[in-house]
């Protein structure tokens, strides 16, 4: 169901990308399991993550000390574009080192072991959809999150155009002379700076957009599963075969996925409240270019947000419901029929505890985290915007 749902959407990304190299991490259709490729060709990768990683540190060097410079060209949308850069390095970075990390193979092969569990679940107890399948929220968002895969040409020209990005501020600062200022210097420099801001700017939309639609679909697999635990699932045996593989699946991916789920986010949280802010205060103020390249970034995180929000929320609440129904259930067996299965069967009922899906490592995902999350969301938004207004900085 996972691989079914999410894999249309990924083709359609390599497709878009098909003129870089591979990830790394490929997909095995004939085998219906992932991989990793050999290492030689894993080179290009690690050079693109060098210049994410590289324009990362010109973010970081540019933003602190625009506080004691006082660039006189550096104003609020510099500063925007900057922290969005920062914000999506950093989770592509993150996403990077998971991905070259030693132990990837051992996660490679509890994500292969979950798919094919939730297979075989999803083949015996699938829901009868009477005919063709209906369009549903998932297929929504992960059409929603393709659009971001224009916004690497939107920015590209902006950061050219008007020089907004990390390289420039760099060049500015360290080769402020006129001996830099000849023309072919400074083709130069726009010729390094295009080749740095491509390949850092289309990793890192490939890398989150492909991310997040993997998020969102592990979401609603998640659902199914326990749903299907919960409610399909009669036979004491079954169920505790398949609640015990994926508990130990889930213990074994909690550390990379309570990491991703935190860095992409929080991420998205105060960059969302970043763009509306610069929606609403740079209507009329702004170049049009660059107030369309707000916009559709907080269109497709807005729309995320309320799809995501909603299912956390139904996914939170199979997950704790769980152990509680089963608990009954396994109890009503052994009052109804006093034997030694049943017994047992009460007895590991008492053990039975929820999944770990977290934000981080100590916010369990839920209704109570939907709630809050939207709440903080709309009331952190509409401060900054009272607040502060661009004229003004």
């Amino acid at each position: 169901m996972l691989v079914s749902r999410v894999e249309p959407s990924l083709r359609f990304l390599g497709r878009f990308y098909r003129f870089m190299y591979e990830v790394p991490v490929r997909w095995s259709k004939e085998n219906w399991k992932l991989y990793t490729s050999p290492k030689r060709k894993w080179i290009l990768y690690y050079v693109s993550m060098s210049i994410v990683t590289s324009l990362w540190l010109t973010c970081v060097y540019t933003l602190p000390t625009q506080l004691f410079l006082h660039r006189k060209t550096f104003g609020i949308v510099q500063a925007c574009i900057l922290t969005t850069g920062f914000g999506a390095f950093t989770v592509t970075m993150a996403v990077g080192n998971a991905i070259c990390d030693r132990s990837v193979e051992s996660k490679i092969f509890a994500v292969n072991q979950y798919l094919h569990i939730e297979s075989a679940l999803y083949t015996k107890y699938k829901p009868n959809t009477g005919g063709s399948k209906p369009l549903d929220s998932l297929d929504i968002i992960l059409f929603i999150i393709q659009l971001g895969n224009f916004i690497p040409f939107l920015i590209l020209f902006a950061c050219l155009y008007w020089d907004l990005d990390g390289p420039y501020w760099v060049i500015e600062d360290f080769a402020p002379s006129a001996m830099y200022r000849e023309p072919r210097t400074i083709l130069a420099f726009l010729v390094v700076r295009a080749l740095l801001l491509m390949v850092g700017f289309w990793e890192t939309t490939r890398t989150i957009t492909g991310s997040a639609m993997i998020m969102f679909t592990a979401i609603d697999s998640m659902t199914f599963f326990v749903k299907t635990l919960t409610y399909k699932v009669k036979s004491v045996k079954i169920f505790f075969r398949y609640y015990t593989h994926v508990s130990i699946l889930c213990n074994a991916l909690e550390g990379s996925s309570t990491l991703s789920f935190f860095l992409t986010i929080t991420t998205g949280y105060y960059l969302w409240i970043l763009w509306i802010w610069v929606c609403v205060n740079g209507f009329g103020k702004l170049e049009l270019p660059l107030y369309f390249l707000f916009l559709l970034a907080t269109f497709i995180v807005g729309m995320a947000v309320l799809i995501y929000l909603p299912k956390v929320a139904v996914m939170g609440e199979a997950i704790t419901k769980m152990p509680n129904m089963k608990r009954i259930e396994m109890r009503k067996k052994y009052t109804a029929w006093k034997s030694i299965e049943n017994k047992i069967a009460v007895k590991k009922s008492n053990a039975i505890r929820p999944f770990r899906f977290q934000y981080g490592s100590f916010y369990p995902m839920g209704s109570n985290f939907s709630r809050n999350t939207f709440g903080n969301m709309i009331e952190n938004a509409i401060t900054v915007i009272l607040l502060f207004d661009i004229d003004k900085q």
